[in-house]
C-alpha cells in the first residue's frame, strides 16, 4: 500500500503533503524537487527512491529527470520525433520522451477516459 502523505524535511518544519496534491517531481541533484499546484519543496532524496514510494499508476516517468502526475495532465501532442509536449492542468508543458510514450500511453488510456 502505497502512503497518502509524504513529509518533506524544508529546514526546522517539517510539511505533511499530500501525495494527489502533487503535480509532478523533478531532478535537483543531489535532490528531488517536488512541485505542488503553486509551490516546490526540495526533498533529499533520489527520483527513483520516491517514485518507489509512490503509486506508480499514478506518478509515470516522463523522462529520466522528471516524473508526472497523470492526473494532472489534460492534453498531449507529438513533436513528430517520438516525443510529446505534455499540457498540465497548471499551464506548464513537460517533454514526454520517448523512451517512456508507451508507457505514459498505458496507464493514460486505460485510467483517465474522459467520456463527453
Amino acid at each position: 500500500i502505497k502512503p497518502d502523505t509524504i513529509i518533506i524535511n524544508n529546514g526546522r518544519d517539517n510539511v505533511i503533503m499530500n501525495v494527489k496534491d502533487i503535480v509532478q517531481i523533478t531532478s535537483a541533484t543531489p535532490y528531488v524537487s517536488i512541485h505542488l499546484e503553486n509551490k516546490k519543496y526540495l526533498y533529499s532524496e533520489t527520483l527513483k527512491s520516491v517514485s518507489e514510494q509512490l503509486d506508480e499508476n499514478i506518478f509515470i516517468r516522463m523522462h529520466k529527470s522528471t516524473i508526472v502526475n497523470i492526473t494532472q495532465v489534460c492534453s498531449f501532442k507529438s513533436r513528430l520525433n517520438g516525443d510529446y509536449d505534455l499540457q498540465l492542468t497548471n499551464g506548464i508543458v513537460i517533454r514526454l520522451s520517448r523512451t517512456y510514450v508507451s508507457d505514459f500511453k498505458r496507464h493514460f488510456n486505460t485510467g483517465h477516459q474522459v467520456s463527453l
